[in-house]
């Protein structure tokens, strides 16, 4: 009598249509759920609605970590469903959404030079901005501020990097945030702005987390309440004791709060993914979701309302918040943070 075997069918994991916020985290959990599947498939056909610089720069990102684990555990992980008659699939194709995990369709992050209306996928490493320092008086924090003045100009689509804009300092902040906590070499970074003007500003690092970070000098008792507290004026895991306030780079903890304000002021929204929760910060409210993401995951959107001045609007926030500190151990913004 022949023995029989049974070989179990591939797991198929038919992507969302859209790729935002809403659609990517939920289907996040299903990735994690076929870990240790034999065999997975990803399935990129049903990718026929509109695709946003965070949607897609955390799915990406995390194809890519969930293929190299199971890779080292000789698990296969295929994909299919790629139709280069598909424009929203060249589309990703083009900002470098498929090469950043692996599957070798259409341009390498950083390949594609963007235009005057998004930012495709970049990765930003220390040593590439460092070997951006000419001199042994610029610190990492000018290279970062070179870097996000780019960004800028080629979101707003204008012919040179500009100086101090309101969106390279939107940039700046979140970007900094990864270099100074994370303890990593790297993040990753899409934008883009519609012609009413929205603008959204993805940033995403597989550092230690923001909680892990921040019980440097705090202790929480959980992933939401490290949040609630990150985005406080003054909060950092740096201690400013140890700190020189003459170093424009030092670190005040208003990075995070001053965003956060902004999307609420400007009808967008901001989003702070780190362990297993998100805060979603905008107008009408503070909300937490049971979001998973190993890392930090940032998305700032904005729209400027009729009339505001983003400069002088950044600077109230600044200044609510030094008004806010605690008058027994006040912190006060950095000069940097106050250079807008």
């Amino acid at each position: 009598m022949k023995a029989q075997f049974q070989i179990d069918p591939p797991l198929i994991l038919p992507l969302p249509s859209e790729l935002s916020e809403h659609t990517v985290f939920p289907f996040l959990d299903q990735m994690r759920s076929a870990i240790d599947a034999p065999e997975v498939v990803f399935d990129y056909a049903p990718i026929e609605g509109f695709s946003y610089p965070f949607g897609s720069l955390v799915l990406s990102e995390s194809i890519r970590a969930f293929a190299a684990d199971r890779k080292t555990r000789g698990l296969v992980t295929r994909a299919r469903g790629f139709d280069e008659k598909n424009t929203k699939h060249t589309y990703l194709a083009h900002i470098g959404f498929f090469e950043h995990h692996g599957l070798h369709k259409g341009k390498k992050p950083g390949e594609a030079p963007g235009n005057s209306r998004y930012v495709p996928f970049r990765v930003l490493t220390r040593k590439s901005l460092e070997a951006t320092l000419s001199t042994g008086k610029r610190k990492l924090g000018d290279a970062i501020q070179d870097e996000s003045n780019r960004l800028c100009s080629v979101v707003l689509g204008l012919d040179a990097p500009t100086h101090d804009h309101p969106v390279a300092y939107c940039f700046r902040e979140i970007i900094r945030n990864v270099f100074e906590h994370a303890i990593t070499d790297e993040c990753y970074v899409c934008a883009q702005r519609w012609v009413n003007g929205k603008i959204e500003i993805a940033v995403v690092d597989r550092g230690r987390g923001v909680r892990a970070s921040l019980e440097e000098r705090y202790r929480f008792v959980d992933d939401e309440q490290a949040l609630s507290e990150a985005v406080k004026p003054g909060v950092s895991r740096v201690d400013p004791l140890s700190q020189n306030d003459e170093d424009v780079w030092h670190n005040s903890g208003y990075g995070l709060y001053v965003l956060s304000e902004l999307a609420r002021r400007t009808n967008g929204q901001f989003l702070l993914c780190s362990g297993g929760r998100a805060l979603f910060c905008n107008v009408a409210s503070k909300t937490f979701r049971s979001y998973t993401f190993k890392g930090t995951a940032v998305m700032l959107s904005m729209t400027r309302p009729l009339g505001v001045n983003l400069r002088e609007l950044l600077r109230k926030i600044v200044s609510e918040g030094e008004k806010a500190q605690p008058t027994d151990a006040p912190r006060p913004p950095s000069k940097s943070t106050r250079t807008i």
